[in-house]
């Protein structure tokens, strides 16, 4: 017959880093055993690996002047400053280090 699934499962670490762990934990009571240390150190360090790799939005806006806006796209890894004057609206966009003007010149 089978084993019924286990909640838990068991991982090695080594001596010096238990010796570690121990101690802290008798000189801090909160903790009620190492298992229970190594559990939330876990689940703190997993929410700061997370935290890093968080999504960006695609499109960031940035102010340039009363005269226009630059847009950056990450994901084109380009930028594009649009300039609103009353002849026109204006868009330059730069690829990398080249520039290219569109719109009424």
């Amino acid at each position: 017959m089978p084993k019924p699934e286990q909640d838990f499962r068991g991982v090695s670490l080594k001596r010096e880093l238990v010796d570690q762990v121990e101690e802290f934990i008798e000189q801090n009571p909160q903790y009620k055993s190492t298992a229970d240390f190594v559990h939330e150190a876990v689940r703190i360090r997993m929410e700061e690996i997370r935290k890093s790799y968080a999504v960006l939005p695609r499109f960031e806006h940035f102010n340039i002047n009363s005269d226009g806006v630059r847009i950056s796209d990450r994901k084109l890894n380009m930028i594009a400053d649009i300039y609103i004057k009353p002849t026109g609206i204006f868009c330059e966009l730069e690829f990398q280090e080249s520039k290219k003007s569109f719109g009424n010149t």
